[in-house]
C-alpha cells in the first residue's frame, strides 16, 4: 500500500515516541533506532484513519493485519524522518510553531474542549508543540532533500492524463433546482403546523395556477439564503440537501415542472426544476489544467518521498514485532 506521507502528520499529534528498553515491553510494536513505537500508537493512528479516510491517498487494505502493518509502517516512516531533521540540524522558528497551534485549537469548540480532549488522550500542550516542531522540520526537510529533485510536469503531460482517464473528468447529471420553504420547527404545535402547510397548499395552487415562481419565492419563501434569488439554490447534490429533498429534486424531468409539497427536517418545500444537466466531461481549460498538474506534481513528489525514507531504512536499525493485533 502507498500511503501519503502527509497523513503521518495528522496522527503524529497523538503519537510521541520514547526511549526503548533493553528489552521491548509487552506492548513494543517496533523499534527504530532504538524509539519505540507502540501498540497504543497504533491503534490510535488506525482509528483516526478508519474515521478520516482522506488522510490516506488509497484505501487501508482489509486484509487481516494489513491495516495495522501500513500503519506500522507509517509510523517508522515518519520517525526515521523526525530522526534525519534532527540529525541535518533544521531549526523550525517558535513562530510557526505558534502558528500551527493557534490552527489546532481552532478544531475544538472552547478552551475547555482543547484541554479535556489532551487530558483524555494523555498528553500535554508541550507534547503537542514539541510534535508539531518535529512536523516543520520533516516538512523543511523535504523541501531541502527530496522536492527540488522532482521534475515539474506540463501541459503536455496534463493533456495525456486527461485523455486518458475519462471517468475522472464526467460530471454525474445534476439538477438544478429552485424551491419556497416554510420553516416548520420540531417544536410547532399542531396548530402551526397546520397554518404552514396550508400557506404551502395555496402556493403550490397559485403556481399551477400560472403565477411566477420567482416572484412568489421572493415574497413568500422562509429561506433567508435563496429568497432573493427567487428561491433558487443552484444544484443539488446528495449530502449537501436532505434525502427527501433529494429524491423530489430527482423526480422532476422537464424544466418548468413543479413538486408537490416535500416536508424535510427544516420544513416544507415546493421545488421547481430550473434545469437537468445530462452527464457530461470537463472541459480541458485551464483551471482543469492546472489542477493535473498539480494532482502529478503531488504524486511524483510523494514517490520521492517513499524512496527517500527507503533510502533512510537502508541505514537504520529497525526492529518489527509480531503479531500486531
Amino acid at each position: 500500500m502507498r500511503t501519503s506521507l502527509t497523513a503521518v502528520s495528522v496522527v503524529a499529534a497523538f503519537s510521541i515516541a520514547s526511549a526503548a528498553p533493553p528489552r521491548p515491553a509487552p506492548d513494543v510494536v517496533a523499534t527504530v533506532n532504538g524509539v519505540t513505537i507502540r501498540k497504543a500508537m497504533v491503534d490510535s493512528a488506525l482509528a483516526a484513519a478508519r474515521s478520516n479516510p482522506k488522510m490516506f491517498s488509497s484505501e487501508l487494505p482489509k486484509g487481516p493485519g494489513e491495516a495495522e502493518k501500513a500503519i506500522v509502517d507509517q509510523l517508522i516512516a515518519a520517525e526515521l524522518l523526525g530522526q534525519e531533521a534532527q540529525a541535518k540540524r533544521i531549526v523550525v522558528p517558535d513562530s510557526e510553531v505558534d502558528d500551527y497551534m493557534k490552527t489546532f485549537k481552532t478544531h475544538f469548540a472552547s478552551e475547555k474542549d482543547y484541554a479535556d480532549t489532551l487530558r483524555d488522550h494523555g498528553f500535554t500542550e508541550k507534547d503537542l508543540r514539541d510534535d508539531a516542531r518535529r512536523q516543520s522540520a520533516v516538512k523543511r526537510l523535504l523541501e531541502k532533500e527530496v522536492i527540488p529533485a522532482v521534475p515539474r510536469g506540463g501541459e503536455t503531460e496534463a493533456r495525456a492524463f486527461y485523455d486518458s482517464n475519462p471517468p475522472l473528468f464526467t460530471e454525474p447529471e445534476e439538477v438544478h433546482i429552485a424551491h419556497i420553504l416554510a420553516i416548520v420547527d420540531a417544536d410547532f404545535s399542531a396548530a402551526k403546523k397546520s397554518k404552514a402547510r396550508q400557506k404551502m397548499e395555496k402556493i403550490l395552487a397559485d403556481l399551477k395556477a400560472g403565477k411566477d415562481f420567482a416572484t412568489l419565492a421572493t415574497a413568500e419563501s422562509e429561506d433567508d439564503g435563496s429568497r432573493a434569488r427567487g428561491g433558487d439554490v443552484g444544484f443539488v447534490r446528495p449530502n449537501e440537501w436532505p434525502d427527501e429533498f433529494v429524491a423530489a429534486a430527482n423526480a422532476l424531468k422537464n424544466k418548468g415542472d413543479l413538486s408537490g409539497i416535500v416536508e424535510t427536517r427544516f420544513g416544507l418545500h415546493v421545488l421547481k426544476l430550473v434545469e437537468r444537466l445530462p452527464p457530461h466531461v470537463l472541459p480541458f481549460d485551464d483551471k482543469l489544467k492546472n489542477e493535473i498538474v498539480v494532482r502529478l506534481d503531488h504524486r511524483r513528489q510523494e514517490e520521492a518521498t517513499l524512496s527517500y525514507v527507503e533510502t533512510l531504512k537502508k541505514k537504520a536499525q529497525i526492529q518489527i514485532w509480531a503479531p500486531l493485533n
